[in-house]
Protein backbone atom coordinates (compact mmCIF):
# COMPACT_ATOMS: atom_id res chain seq x y z
CA UNK A 1 0.00 0.00 0.00
CA UNK A 2 1.12 3.36 -1.36
CA UNK A 3 1.68 6.24 1.65
CA UNK A 4 -0.96 8.30 0.04
CA UNK A 5 -3.29 5.98 0.17
CA UNK A 6 -3.15 5.08 3.92
CA UNK A 7 -4.39 8.74 3.99
CA UNK A 8 -7.86 8.01 2.09
CA UNK A 9 -10.27 8.73 5.05
CA UNK A 10 -8.97 12.19 4.19
CA UNK A 11 -11.81 14.28 2.27
CA UNK A 12 -10.93 14.58 -1.58
CA UNK A 13 -10.33 18.68 -2.35
CA UNK A 14 -12.43 19.28 -4.95
CA UNK A 15 -12.20 23.13 -6.49
CA UNK A 16 -14.91 24.32 -8.56
CA UNK A 17 -15.09 27.02 -11.02
CA UNK A 18 -11.40 28.31 -11.47
CA UNK A 19 -10.22 28.65 -14.56
CA UNK A 20 -6.27 27.72 -14.09
CA UNK A 21 -4.92 25.52 -12.01
CA UNK A 22 -1.83 27.16 -10.61
CA UNK A 23 -3.25 27.86 -7.51
CA UNK A 24 -3.76 24.48 -6.64
CA UNK A 25 -0.80 23.08 -8.15
CA UNK A 26 1.30 25.26 -5.93
CA UNK A 27 -0.19 24.23 -2.02
CA UNK A 28 0.93 20.68 -3.09
CA UNK A 29 3.79 21.82 -4.50
CA UNK A 30 4.58 23.02 -1.28
CA UNK A 31 4.50 19.62 0.24
CA UNK A 32 7.15 18.40 -2.63
CA UNK A 33 6.48 16.75 -5.72
CA UNK A 34 3.20 16.84 -8.33
CA UNK A 35 2.23 14.78 -11.12
CA UNK A 36 -0.97 16.87 -12.77
CA UNK A 37 -3.21 15.04 -15.49
CA UNK A 38 -4.36 17.80 -17.22
CA UNK A 39 -7.95 16.51 -18.51
CA UNK A 40 -8.48 19.04 -21.45
CA UNK A 41 -9.23 19.57 -25.26
CA UNK A 42 -6.30 22.38 -25.06
CA UNK A 43 -3.30 22.24 -23.57
CA UNK A 44 -3.43 25.86 -22.38
CA UNK A 45 0.45 26.06 -23.01
CA UNK A 46 0.63 29.46 -24.61
CA UNK A 47 2.22 33.11 -23.53
CA UNK A 48 0.73 36.68 -24.11
CA UNK A 49 2.59 37.12 -26.76
CA UNK A 50 1.45 34.10 -28.80
CA UNK A 51 -2.51 34.62 -28.84
CA UNK A 52 -3.73 37.88 -29.74
CA UNK A 53 -6.62 37.64 -26.88
CA UNK A 54 -4.48 37.39 -24.15
CA UNK A 55 -6.91 35.13 -21.96
CA UNK A 56 -4.91 33.52 -19.50
CA UNK A 57 -6.92 30.61 -19.27
CA UNK A 58 -5.32 30.04 -22.60
CA UNK A 59 -2.42 29.92 -20.36
CA UNK A 60 -2.10 27.67 -17.22
CA UNK A 61 0.12 25.20 -17.98
CA UNK A 62 3.16 27.66 -19.33
CA UNK A 63 2.49 29.13 -15.90
CA UNK A 64 2.95 26.10 -14.10
CA UNK A 65 6.42 25.20 -16.39
CA UNK A 66 7.73 28.66 -16.49
CA UNK A 67 7.65 28.68 -20.12
CA UNK A 68 9.76 31.86 -21.72
CA UNK A 69 7.27 34.66 -22.12
CA UNK A 70 4.90 34.40 -19.06
CA UNK A 71 4.33 36.24 -16.51
CA UNK A 72 7.02 36.58 -13.52
CA UNK A 73 4.34 37.31 -11.16
CA UNK A 74 2.32 33.93 -12.02
CA UNK A 75 5.47 31.96 -12.18
CA UNK A 76 6.62 32.39 -9.10
CA UNK A 77 3.02 32.03 -6.86
CA UNK A 78 4.05 29.11 -5.42
CA UNK A 79 6.74 27.79 -3.34
CA UNK A 80 9.70 26.85 -6.30
CA UNK A 81 9.53 28.27 -9.61
CA UNK A 82 8.74 26.61 -11.90
CA UNK A 83 5.49 24.92 -10.28
CA UNK A 84 5.88 21.87 -12.56
CA UNK A 85 8.36 19.95 -14.80
CA UNK A 86 7.88 18.79 -18.17
CA UNK A 87 8.09 15.12 -16.74
CA UNK A 88 5.20 15.86 -14.00
CA UNK A 89 2.48 17.25 -16.71
CA UNK A 90 0.14 15.06 -19.08
CA UNK A 91 -2.11 16.37 -21.37
CA UNK A 92 -5.13 13.94 -21.56
CA UNK A 93 -7.99 14.01 -23.84
CA UNK A 94 -5.92 17.10 -26.16
CA UNK A 95 -7.19 17.48 -29.47
CA UNK A 96 -4.57 17.47 -32.43
CA UNK A 97 -5.72 20.79 -33.74
CA UNK A 98 -6.81 22.30 -30.66
CA UNK A 99 -3.44 23.63 -30.42
CA UNK A 100 -1.48 26.77 -31.41
CA UNK A 101 1.71 26.56 -33.49
CA UNK A 102 3.06 28.43 -30.23
CA UNK A 103 1.68 25.77 -28.10
CA UNK A 104 2.61 22.46 -30.29
CA UNK A 105 6.33 23.49 -30.61
CA UNK A 106 6.60 24.21 -26.60
CA UNK A 107 5.30 20.51 -26.42
CA UNK A 108 7.67 19.12 -28.84
CA UNK A 109 10.97 20.93 -27.39
CA UNK A 110 9.47 19.94 -23.42
CA UNK A 111 8.91 16.67 -24.27
CA UNK A 112 5.62 16.36 -22.63
CA UNK A 113 3.14 13.54 -23.01
CA UNK A 114 -0.09 13.22 -23.06
CA UNK A 115 -3.09 11.00 -24.59
CA UNK A 116 -4.83 12.36 -27.70
CA UNK A 117 -8.87 12.77 -27.39
CA UNK A 118 -9.49 10.21 -30.23
CA UNK A 119 -7.85 7.68 -27.91
CA UNK A 120 -9.91 8.59 -24.60
CA UNK A 121 -13.24 8.61 -27.36
CA UNK A 122 -12.54 4.99 -28.60
CA UNK A 123 -11.52 3.31 -25.05
CA UNK A 124 -12.20 5.64 -22.55
CA UNK A 125 -11.55 3.53 -19.37
CA UNK A 126 -8.43 2.01 -21.07
CA UNK A 127 -6.45 5.49 -21.94
CA UNK A 128 -7.40 6.43 -18.29
CA UNK A 129 -5.76 3.55 -17.38
CA UNK A 130 -2.83 3.93 -20.14
CA UNK A 131 -1.86 7.41 -18.56
CA UNK A 132 -2.06 6.71 -15.06
CA UNK A 133 0.45 3.69 -15.34
CA UNK A 134 2.67 5.41 -17.43
CA UNK A 135 2.47 8.96 -15.47
CA UNK A 136 1.22 8.27 -11.51
CA UNK A 137 3.27 7.31 -8.77
CA UNK A 138 1.53 6.11 -5.91
CA UNK A 139 3.75 7.75 -3.58
CA UNK A 140 3.20 11.18 -5.20
CA UNK A 141 0.19 13.52 -5.17
CA UNK A 142 -1.91 12.83 -8.54
CA UNK A 143 -4.05 16.49 -9.14
CA UNK A 144 -6.56 16.12 -11.70
CA UNK A 145 -7.67 19.04 -13.54
CA UNK A 146 -10.61 18.36 -15.52
CA UNK A 147 -11.72 21.48 -18.16
CA UNK A 148 -15.70 21.38 -18.71
CA UNK A 149 -15.09 22.21 -22.66
CA UNK A 150 -13.33 19.18 -23.08
CA UNK A 151 -16.71 17.72 -23.50
CA UNK A 152 -18.71 18.26 -26.79
CA UNK A 153 -21.11 21.28 -26.67
CA UNK A 154 -23.58 19.45 -28.50
CA UNK A 155 -23.75 16.85 -25.91
CA UNK A 156 -23.85 18.63 -22.74
CA UNK A 157 -24.16 22.54 -23.39
CA UNK A 158 -22.13 23.87 -20.29
CA UNK A 159 -18.97 24.95 -21.06
CA UNK A 160 -17.62 28.56 -21.37
CA UNK A 161 -16.20 27.92 -25.02
CA UNK A 162 -19.06 26.23 -27.33
CA UNK A 163 -16.84 23.82 -29.31
CA UNK A 164 -19.23 22.45 -30.92
CA UNK A 165 -18.90 18.62 -32.51
CA UNK A 166 -15.62 18.52 -31.09
CA UNK A 167 -14.52 16.64 -28.07
CA UNK A 168 -15.59 14.31 -26.25
CA UNK A 169 -19.54 13.00 -25.19
CA UNK A 170 -20.23 13.71 -21.45
CA UNK A 171 -20.27 9.78 -20.92
CA UNK A 172 -16.90 8.99 -22.11
CA UNK A 173 -15.51 12.17 -19.69
CA UNK A 174 -17.17 10.44 -16.81
CA UNK A 175 -16.06 6.89 -17.51
CA UNK A 176 -12.27 8.19 -17.96
CA UNK A 177 -12.93 10.54 -14.84
CA UNK A 178 -14.03 7.29 -12.59
CA UNK A 179 -10.59 5.73 -13.43
CA UNK A 180 -8.38 8.32 -12.53
CA UNK A 181 -10.24 8.80 -9.33
CA UNK A 182 -10.03 5.23 -8.69
CA UNK A 183 -6.08 6.27 -8.23
CA UNK A 184 -5.06 5.58 -4.70
CA UNK A 185 -2.60 8.65 -5.24
CA UNK A 186 -5.31 11.08 -6.13
CA UNK A 187 -5.19 14.23 -3.86
CA UNK A 188 -7.48 16.81 -5.33
CA UNK A 189 -9.53 17.68 -8.67
CA UNK A 190 -10.21 21.20 -10.35
CA UNK A 191 -13.39 21.53 -12.49
CA UNK A 192 -13.45 24.75 -14.57
CA UNK A 193 -15.03 26.26 -17.38
CA UNK A 194 -18.39 25.57 -16.75
CA UNK A 195 -20.74 27.80 -17.59
CA UNK A 196 -24.31 27.63 -16.28
CA UNK A 197 -26.09 30.51 -18.34
CA UNK A 198 -25.47 28.28 -21.35
CA UNK A 199 -27.33 25.55 -19.87
CA UNK A 200 -30.95 26.02 -22.47
CA UNK A 201 -33.85 23.96 -19.91
CA UNK A 202 -31.92 23.31 -16.82
CA UNK A 203 -31.03 19.62 -17.38
CA UNK A 204 -27.43 20.44 -18.38
CA UNK A 205 -26.13 20.87 -15.18
CA UNK A 206 -27.88 18.38 -12.83
CA UNK A 207 -26.16 15.71 -15.72
CA UNK A 208 -23.47 17.21 -14.77
CA UNK A 209 -23.01 16.81 -11.27
CA UNK A 210 -25.05 13.31 -11.52
CA UNK A 211 -21.99 12.15 -13.60
CA UNK A 212 -18.80 14.03 -11.35
CA UNK A 213 -20.56 12.02 -8.56
CA UNK A 214 -20.66 8.86 -10.33
CA UNK A 215 -16.97 9.37 -11.33
CA UNK A 216 -16.25 10.36 -7.53
CA UNK A 217 -17.82 7.36 -6.05
CA UNK A 218 -14.79 5.49 -7.60
CA UNK A 219 -12.25 6.73 -5.07
CA UNK A 220 -11.16 4.24 -2.71
CA UNK A 221 -12.64 3.73 0.84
Amino acid sequence: MSRLSEQQGVPLPLVLGIQESIGFEAAYRARGRVRLIYFDLHPDMNVPSSVPEGALDWMGTAHALGIDGTEPALVEVGPVAPLLRPDELWLFAYGPKNRTAFEREQIKQLGVRGTPVNEVAADPEGAAGRALEAHADGNVPLLVHLDVDVVDFMDLPLSENAGRNEGLRFEEVRRALRVLCEHPALAAITVCEMNPDHDPDGAAVPRFVEGLVWALAGRPS
